[in-house]
């Protein structure tokens, strides 16, 4: 398919980047971001009007990439309003399309490329041989070091333990002060009070709404999101994908959760979904 909008992909792939400061990464940025966008859905276009101002609008760069603009998005954005307008001259569909963005990767593997200058320049060397999917483990595996040498504890406050496995600890989050404070631990939204509303779940269930996985010390391991039984949502530090053994631990807590309520592990439909769990871009 033909799309009239791909220019605006590659703006805000550019915008994105543009925090960086080290050449390589913003470099490994440009060429390897795309992978955190999948096609949702497509829309034929059919407005001549539309279609006529898709070709000719100049789409500025982003501030601080005008170098990386010019050798690498310039020409992808000339060739793609070339293709439209060879589109429209043979009178071929053209298409709109809707992308969908892992946000939650973008922003860990960004966190990531920003460190790796000083946390390690030998991989740093190696940067331009590594595709999207391997930049997804090593953002997570960098995260979960930080959080190992730089642990910021949640405190107990406004927790209840609910239940230990071996040195770890699932604390509920009763308090928007306690959601707030595993937030800040654990580098994600929840410190910006988007989740300030989660405690009011247990008026629907003793066990809904934010867990926290705590090793002795106190330090957060894994947030967790429970709802009639489930977990709809599970990460690690800043948002990255759970090892298997943390996302066990997280099994764990489902099923001794259901066997409290006496409730079994259904399949997420609408009827059991929080109303946050269309959120893509993690806690």
């Amino acid at each position: 398919m033909i799309y009239i909008n791909r220019a605006f992909l590659f703006r805000a792939i550019a915008a994105d980047g543009a925090g960086l400061t080290d050449p390589r990464t913003r470099t490994w940025w440009a060429r390897r971001a795309i992978g955190a966008y999948a096609l949702f859905t497509s829309i034929r276009i059919t407005d001549p009007g539309r279609i006529a101002r898709a070709i000719a609008e100049d789409i500025a760069p982003p501030a601080g990439t005008e170098e990386i603009w010019d050798a690498l998005y310039a020409p992808q954005i000339a060739a793609c309003r070339n293709a439209v307008a060879m589109a429209r001259r043979r009178n071929l569909p053209l298409h709109e399309a809707v992308w969908f963005a892992d946000e939650r990767a973008s922003r860990a593997i960004h966190r990531w490329l920003a460190a790796l200058p000083e946390d390690d320049p030998r991989l740093l060397r190696k940067l331009d041989r590594i595709p999207w999917p391997q930049a997804v483990d090593h953002a997570r595996r960098w995260h979960e070091r930080v959080q190992r040498r730089h642990p910021v504890l949640a405190g107990s406050d406004g927790t209840t333990a609910i239940l230990t496995i071996g040195p770890l600890t699932w604390h509920r989050l009763d308090t928007v002060a306690a959601i707030r404070a595993e937030g800040a631990a654990m580098h994600n939204c929840l410190a910006d009070g988007h989740y300030d509303h989660v405690p009011g779940y247990r008026t629907r269930g003793e066990y809904d709404g934010l867990y926290s996985l705590r090793d002795a010390t106190g330090a957060s391991l894994a947030t967790a999101l429970l709802w009639r039984g489930n977990a709809t949502q599970a990460h690690g530090p800043g948002n990255t994908r759970l090892s298997n053994t943390l996302a066990s631990h997280v099994r764990t807590l489902i099923d001794t959760v259901q066997r409290r309520t006496g409730k079994t592990r259904t399949r997420r439909s609408s009827t059991n979904k929080t109303p946050d769990d269309d959120r893509n871009d993690g806690l």
